[in-house]
């Protein structure tokens, strides 16, 4: 609680790893290997400052295995993943653990080569909360532009958060939600968030689903908000 971590090189893990515990109220600054790696237990992340940290997936934070995750409340700011994705956040995990929950941080500027970045999700939980998040200018670096690859955040099959009352604005990639769930006529909630405009076609610009891949699942969107949220 309430450190600087700053100027580490870690493999797992710049700035910290952890396996059980909280991580809260840190100063998380330009590590190598990433800002956080968290492996498995029941972990919280809060309140932290989580900025300017590289690694080659997951620059911000990473999760390696299963924990019972509760992530709120921290900024996730000019991260890189210099290889592949999340620039943010890369969760490697496809487990199906009772808590997992992210919300109330703000992803700003954040990086990542290809897909997701700000975030990768892999977590199978039902309906666990991606809820009242910041996503501002998160940047795709690979000249791809395909839904697979230039995303803000990529959602792998078989998982299904609650992608609700967040706040997406100005994000540089050309999509930001690409729903990998294999079709079964369900659909991704993504309802109340508020996309950076009031105009259905535009928000309907920025998902990647069934109406540009019949193979892919639908995402729902509406309704929508029509100003940012500020709960």
């Amino acid at each position: 609680t309430n450190n600087l971590i700053k100027n580490n090189t870690g493999n797992p893990g710049g700035g910290v790893y952890i396996h059980y515990g909280t991580v809260t109220g840190n100063i998380i600054y330009n590590n190598n290997g990433g800002g956080v790696y968290i492996r498995a237990g029941t972990v919280t992340l809060s309140s932290n400052f989580i900025i300017n940290n590289t690694a080659n997936t997951g620059g911000g934070v990473y999760i390696g295995e299963s924990p019972n995750l509760t992530m709120h409340n921290n900024i996730i700011a000019d991260n890189i993943a210099s290889s592949s994705g999340g620039g943010g956040l890369y969760d490697n995990d496809n487990g199906d653990d009772y808590n997992f929950s992210i919300k109330y941080n703000s992803f700003v500027k954040d990086t990542a080569n290809e897909k997701g970045a700000a975030i990768v999700y892999r977590r199978r939980n039902i309906n666990a909360p991606l809820q009242y998040n910041l996503f501002y200018k998160n940047v795709i670096q690979s000249s791809t532009t395909t839904g697979p690859i230039s995303n803000t955040v990529y959602i792998s099959n078989n998982t299904s958060p609650i992608i609700n009352y967040n706040n997406i604005i100005e994000n540089s990639a050309s999509y930001f939600i690409y729903n990998e769930n294999t079709y079964l006529g369900n659909s991704l909630d993504a309802e109340n968030n508020y996309w950076g405009t009031t105009t259905e076609s535009e928000i309907q610009s920025q998902i990647y689903d069934f109406y540009d891949d019949n193979s892919l699942d639908l995402v729902d969107y509406d309704p929508w908000l029509t100003e940012p949220n500020t709960e």
